[in-house]
């Protein structure tokens, strides 16, 4: 029986606790919140709930799963706890520094990224299938000498539903930064945008106007603030370079705005998400 510690029980890492419940595997759950660790003892989610690091000592795998901005602090800390012989993985949306950081420090580490998500945040936020259908992206430094680590991450991957996909850390941060990082702050831009717009009475009647559409473009300006931070901070040349690209597509689209350009985006945009709304790509 493998043993899986995860450390960080917000929503990525206590819904990653729930989807492994009952798929053969001993879990240690660790985090630095002693309500969460009562919380986890009193559903009965773990072998061992704890808010000691040194709990992750023997596992076959330990998942970091805390904010960005904590990841190096904890793999360090970890580098002083685990052997080689135990595969340490992250689940941090920016990879790039942490991989290059990692390289310095006596582990087994590969860093990966579960595409899933919702804007709310908390150990009560967690979903048992959050991770059904999703991809979760590995970054290995290199995967040869690491195969039998990225198999045995595959494995528990496959267990919570997500399909594991392996590609630089580089790619993945220009890719997310596309797909997730500043979705995330043009939609935190319109909802600016409408609770400042200088004109009051257009402001009201745009809020009293608003329905679905408007709802579900601001539905990322809900994000966890912590982590749109993070997301910032540490990806922000790739975020950049794509907001300011951004504005020329959409100007060549609007230059170009015709029927049979809007009908490609949107045969494009269909064949992309299945009817349950899960990336077909």
């Amino acid at each position: 029986m493998k043993k899986i510690a995860i450390i960080g029980l917000g929503l990525i890492g206590a819904s990653l606790l729930r989807a492994l419940q009952n798929k053969g595997f001993e879990l240690v759950a660790i985090s630095s919140t002693l309500e969460t660790v009562k919380k986890i003892q009193d559903e009965n989610l773990a072998n061992v709930a704890t808010s000691e690091m040194a709990a992750a000592t023997g596992c076959d795998v330990v998942f970091v799963c805390t904010p960005i901005s904590t990841v190096r602090d904890i793999l360090c800390k970890l580098s002083k706890i685990v052997t080689k012989e135990t595969v340490v993985t992250d689940a941090a949306s920016v990879k790039g520094f942490i991989c290059e950081y990692a390289k310095e420090l006596d582990m087994n580490f590969i860093g990966s990224h579960p595409m899933a998500g919702t804007e709310n945040s908390g150990f009560d936020a967690a979903e048992e299938n959050l991770f059904e259908g999703a991809k979760w992206v590995l970054t290995p430094d290199d995967e040869e000498k690491q195969k039998d680590g990225i198999a045995l991450l595959e494995s528990v991957i496959s267990k919570t539903g997500a399909r594991a996909v392996i590609m630089s850390p580089d790619v993945h941060d220009e890719a997310v930064a596309l797909i997730s990082h500043v979705p995330m702050i043009l939609s935190q831009s319109l909802f600016y945008m409408i609770s400042n717009y200088e004109k009051p009475h257009i402001k009201e009647a745009a809020k009293l106007l608003a329905s679905s559409g408007f709802r579900d473009m601001t539905r990322l300006a809900c994000s966890n603030t912590k982590m749109a931070m993070d997301m910032v901070e540490y990806n922000k040349e790739n975020i950049f370079s794509v907001v300011n690209r951004f504005s020329l597509y959409e100007r060549n689209l609007l230059d170009n705005y015709e029927r049979s350009v809007l009908e490609e985006i949107v045969k494009d945009r269909k064949n992309m998400y299945s009817k349950e709304g899960k990336n077909l790509y």
